[in-house]
């Protein structure tokens, strides 16, 4: 694939709003994604070319996905919570 994604995680990706899926692990967003805020090792991301929204966990596994970003953030809270 041309971003490095498998083809039903972009096919959702552009279908749903959001999803919850069991995510592969990723290289932490070095390429194609911004950073937009870490806590606890845990990062929101935003994708440059879709504009679409990640949280990977510490080890950099994919947790939650969506296009709307105060989903994301309602959702990177529940997760950083101590």
């Amino acid at each position: 694939m041309t971003f490095g994604d498998d083809i039903n995680e972009i096919i959702k990706t552009i279908t749903f709003t959001h999803y919850n899926n069991s995510f592969a692990k990723t290289l932490g967003g070095e390429l194609w994604w911004r950073q937009i805020r870490e806590l606890n090792g845990y990062k929101i991301q935003q994708d440059i070319l879709s504009q679409h929204y990640r949280i990977l966990s510490e080890e950099n596994q994919g947790i939650y996905s969506s296009f709307e970003l105060d989903e994301i953030e309602k959702r990177f809270i529940e997760v950083t919570k101590p």
